[in-house]
This record gives structure tokens, sequence and C-alpha cells, in this order.
């Protein structure tokens, strides 16, 4: 998250912890009660804030995204914290916010782990892409002591002339059956299957398989917001290759943002292989695949 040029909201929040084993994933959780009243005012704050943003005269439609620790993961008590300020602001007058179950599903879908959503470029992105007037981004820490901080960041979705605001506010809160154990806010995916055309398929590392051979892989094209950003990253996918060489995607495991994911889908599913073989007979194998996006 931006440090300069950006709305910062300075959260201190006084911590009593204790750890919850309830299952993390893309769920929803329930906002801590006694963080209510602070983040009812925290979310009028932001609202009068936004009267300084391009946003309709019936208000901003804020899309809160997944808070992150230092380490750039979530947990379960920063997604408490994404999800009450995202009903404070849905229930506060001139402002709406965009449903976070909206938003846990397309992350999962895309594979878009915590610690890039995060980033102020992706998060405006995001914004244009599920129809919000701004995006909050926001990082929560402890310390030893139960102390925490949340700094949240306000961003306009143009990524060139979009406007950020300087605001800070303070308050104290007690937290119960908090959870801070890391992770990247996204659900754990089952073991891949392949299409259901009544064979067996294998994987790789199976005894006796030789591994397909592609001779044709064209890269996948850059997208305006990515090239926009000068993008960087890979995505893999599981990919299932048949009989006679063909690849299909089957589904993304580690995703990219700005539209990335469709393209590398578009491109994979042009590339020419010979497929895997065991004793000497072609059989279909799901492996997985990376495509590289690079900029010089």
């Amino acid at each position: 998250m931006s440090r300069s040029n950006c709305a910062r909201i300075l959260v201190i929040l006084s911590l009593a912890l204790v750890a919850s084993r309830a299952p993390l994933g893309a769920q929803s959780y329930s906002p801590v009660p006694s963080l209510e009243e602070p983040l009812k005012n925290l979310a009028s704050d932001i609202a009068h804030a936004s009267k300084k943003l391009r946003c309709p005269h019936s208000g901003c439609n804020f899309l809160v995204t997944n808070f992150v620790s230092d380490d750039g993961d979530t947990s379960r008590f920063a997604l408490q914290i994404s999800d009450g300020l995202s009903e404070q602001l849905s229930h506060t007058k001139s402002s709406a916010a965009v449903d976070r179950a909206t938003l846990q599903k397309f992350l999962q879908s895309e594979r878009l782990p915590a610690r890039v959503q995060c980033e102020d470029s992706v998060a405006r992105w995001l914004a244009r892409r599920l129809g919000a007037d701004a995006a909050i981004v926001g990082k929560v820490t402890t310390n030893s002591s139960g102390e925490g901080r949340l700094f949240v960041t306000l961003l306009e979705p143009d990524q060139k002339k979009g406007k950020a605001l300087p605001l800070t506010t303070t308050f104290h809160a007690n937290i119960v059956e908090a959870e801070l154990s890391p992770f990247d806010g996204l659900d754990p995916l089952p073991p891949a299957a392949g299409p259901s055309y009544g064979e067996r398929v294998y994987v790789l590392g199976t005894r006796g398989l030789s591994p397909p051979r592609c001779s044709r892989m064209p890269n996948p094209s850059y997208t305006d917001d990515a090239r926009a950003v000068r993008f960087s990253g890979s995505i893999v996918v599981d990919g299932y290759m048949g009989r006679n060489g063909e690849v299909r995607v089957l589904r993304i495991v580690r995703g990219a943002p700005y539209g990335l994911n469709d393209h590398a889908r578009e491109t994979l599913n042009t590339w020419k292989c010979d497929p895997a073989q065991l004793d000497g007979k072609p059989v279909p194998v799901i492996v997985p695949l990376e495509v590289n996006f690079r900029l010089y």
C-alpha cells in the first residue's frame, strides 16, 4: 500500500485477543461486536471526506478490499475489520459498499491472494471491474501488548488521475475471539480433475510415465490495464493434455490481475504438444503450466 499521496486512516486498537478455531477461507466473517461503534464513526468520517472524490451526487460506492498485515497476508481478524467497515459504509448516509461476498467470489475465481489485491494499482483495477467509485485498502499491525493499528487508503479507480485523501483518526476497542493466523484469503483448491471422457487421466510422477513435450508455446498478450502499470508476474494453471496433444486449461491455480487470466487461458488453449507416454502409448495427463509476463 503506497504511503505517499494516499489517504491514511490510523486506527489504534486495544486488542484482547482470544484465538478462534473457526475455519478460514472465502467465507464472510462476522464483525467484532466491540468494534461496531468505532467502525461506524470511521465509516462516517470516510463518507464525509469522500465529498472531495469524483463520486455521484448520491454518494460514493466503496470497495473494501481484504485488509492485510505487515507480511502481506490477511487473517481472520483483518477480514472481520474489512467486513465490519464495509457493512458500516453500506449503512452510512451518502455512501454504499460493494458486497463483500461478490468481491471474495471474484478473488477466489481469479485466484488473487490478499498480498496482490491490496496493491494500490490492483485495488484501483478491482474498483473499476466491480463498479466502485473508490477502493479502500488497509494494513493491520499488532504488538505484544495487544495494541493494534490499521492503516487505510482511499483510492479513486483512475490509475493516472485518481485522487487520494489524507485522513487520520484514532480510537480504542476491545477485540475478542480474534484470529491473527496469516493466510492468503483464498479457499484451498481440491485435487484437479480432468474432463469426463470416460478415460483414466494421469498425473506427472506416475511410474513409467514420460511427460509431454510442447513444440508450440506462444506467450499471452498484455491487456491495456496490465501494460499501463508495467505488470510483471506469472500465472499457474492446471492443464489437461489429451492423447492427441491438445491443451485445455482446467482452472487457475495462481492468478494475476488486470484481466491477464483470460489472456492466459486463451493462449494456453492454442499450445501444441506431443502427448505423455505410458508403455509406449499416448495417455491424457493433468500438468501444471506457467506463463510469465515481462515488459522490457
